[in-house]
């Protein structure tokens, strides 16, 4: 077997490969923080819908953005009938 050097792509193409994983695996990182933090500092009476914090940010890591607009609908939107529509209603001082 011959080894052929044109079977691994050129260095600034794995140079933006490498680059474009790292930028989305720390949008990753940081959108599931964010959920973490959030889903443990629910209003008073309001729990996280299914699961806890732990497993809602674990689906955040892995599905990102997408799952972490979803977490925000089911628990911040008006989509949940919990979240009064006067947000001066939960301020906290």
């Amino acid at each position: 077997m011959k080894f052929d050097a044109s079977f691994f792509p050129p260095e600034p193409v794995m140079l933006f490969v490498v680059a474009t994983w790292a930028v989305t695996a720390l949008i990753h990182v940081c959108f599931a923080l964010a959920v973490f933090g959030s889903a443990n500092r629910l209003p008073s009476g309001r729990r996280p819908i299914f699961v806890g914090p732990a497993i809602w940010s674990l689906a955040t890591l892995f599905g990102g953005v997408t799952v972490a607009a979803i977490y925000w609908a089911m628990h911040h939107s008006r989509l949940n009938h919990s979240v009064p529509s006067d947000p001066r209603l939960t301020a906290r001082p």
